[in-house]
């Protein structure tokens, strides 16, 4: 990939090449013979190497924002493949095993040739594929070669270009979205059971009731697309402070505070056969959830304020002034309410830290030396060196440095101002005549 980019550099075009991966040192770029000194120049520049961790929505963006997904790999990253096929991003692949079931060359994608050919081998006796990924090596010139060419012949003929991309978004939609998966498989499933009923003679007469039931199922058949569309793990959506909600497998998840759980704890069933796993609250979408992650508290009482809520959040959608200044006005009384809790209406614990880790939410690392925390409604930014944020710790004045804002962007202002003032301490006292660090 690397070399390829040189190479379609040095034709006079220009671009970003955003790589998803961890960055080799320069002894292994050197023996995959890639110029290590052009990398240097270019990282930063046309190159940027993406290490850290992106959530799905963030991997979505730039997929979205793309030209070209490149995946000129041995093996074959179907979901990858269809993700980029559904956000816009052309895939260009290898013809080895399986992309053609999702790239068609020239259709709907890039696909380079040799790859199969080059590693791929049936076995004569029981007709098995074996790989031979030791080969790929061979390849680079030819697969540079064909990056090159055909990429910078289809971005030549913008037309072409659009009509291929116009091709691949509606093949995908049509063929990898949540409701085309879910029509496969219900129709799988029932026809693998409609043909057991027919072989084990059990629906000789009339509809299979068993058959009937199958297809209502509880979740309904349009409601089916969202699990095969929605997260398979647990993503935050939602952190109010006092409540948490979770996107997973076509439901939204609320608990209240920020509880530890167990991959067991996120069933449906788990409160039934574990007195220890947290009580969460499941719906299809943030409006059944009635404001529930707006309480303070997570008692039951406060259901009527939650609807209320909800009503009036619905009665001014229509009136997007009226719905901004009602908001700003509800999170005043948040702000004022979780002040007044956490000086005044804290229940005696014994252990305080312990309890007050409960409401930590660590938001940023490593911002110039600092971790950014959040306990209830404020921002803190300490020393990474100090080690795990105490909110008791903080408030007695027990960090070398503990910066705090009611906002994000006003812990970050502060870090700025700090490093800053530092800097112009080390200068001043650089260019002071009795300064042991002076330049003389």
């Amino acid at each position: 990939m690397l070399r390829f980019w040189k190479e379609y550099l040095a034709e006079g075009r220009s671009g970003l090449l955003m790589l998803r991966c961890a960055k080799p040192n320069d002894e292994d770029l050197a023996e995959y013979g890639v110029d290590v000194s052009f990398i240097r120049s270019q990282t930063g520049r046309s190159i940027i190497w993406g290490q850290d961790y992106l959530a799905n929505h963030e991997i979505n963006a730039l997929m979205a924002s793309a030209h070209f997904f490149l995946l000129p790999s041995a093996s074959l990253h179907s979901v990858s493949i269809m993700q980029a096929m559904m956000l816009g991003a052309i895939p260009v692949v290898t013809d080895t095993v399986g992309t053609s079931v999702y790239v068609t060359d020239t259709v709907n994608g890039i696909v380079l040739h040799g790859m199969r050919e080059a590693i791929w081998d049936k076995d004569a006796v029981t007709g098995i594929l074996v790989d031979r990924y030791g080969k790929t090596p061979i390849l680079d010139d030819d697969l540079v070669s064909q990056l090159t060419c055909r990429m910078g012949s289809l971005l030549d003929r913008p037309e072409s270009y659009s009509d291929m991309r116009h091709r691949m978004m509606s093949f995908a939609h049509k063929q990898f979205s949540g409701q085309a998966f879910s029509d496969q498989f219900w129709g799988a499933v029932s026809s693998l059971y409609e043909r057991f009923c027919e072989s084990s003679r059990v629906n000789t007469i009339g509809p299979c009731p068993e058959r009937r039931s199958l297809l209502d199922c509880m979740v309904q058949s349009n409601e089916w697309s969202r699990v095969f569309e929605s997260p398979t793990q647990p993503m935050q959506r939602v952190n109010t402070g006092y409540s948490m909600v979770w996107e997973m497998g076509g439901a939204f998840i609320q608990a209240y505070g920020n509880p530890s759980f167990r991959l067991s704890d996120w069933s449906v069933f788990a409160k039934y056969y574990s007195t220890a796993a947290p009580p969460i609250t499941f719906a299809y979408t943030l409006e059944e959830l009635g404001g529930r992650y707006l309480s303070f508290s997570g008692h039951p009482g406060e259901a009527v304020i939650n609807e209320s809520i909800d009503a009036i959040s619905r009665i001014l959608k229509p009136y997007p002034v009226l719905h901004r200044h009602a908001g700003r006005f509800w999170r005043g009384v948040r702000r004022v309410h979780a002040y007044v809790s956490s000086k005044f209406l804290k229940p005696k614990v014994e252990n305080p830290d312990r309890a007050d880790h409960f409401n930590v939410e660590l938001i940023r690392h490593g911002v110039a030396g600092y971790n950014i925390v959040r306990h209830f409604d404020r921002y803190y930014a300490i020393l990474q060196k100090e080690g795990a944020f105490s909110p008791t710790k903080a408030e007695a004045g027990g960090y070398s440095s503990c910066l705090s804002g009611y906002s994000l962007e006003e812990v970050e202002r502060a870090i700025g101002a700090a490093q800053d003032f530092e800097a112009r301490q080390a200068d001043s006292y650089q260019r002071s005549p009795t300064g042991t660090l002076s330049r003389d």
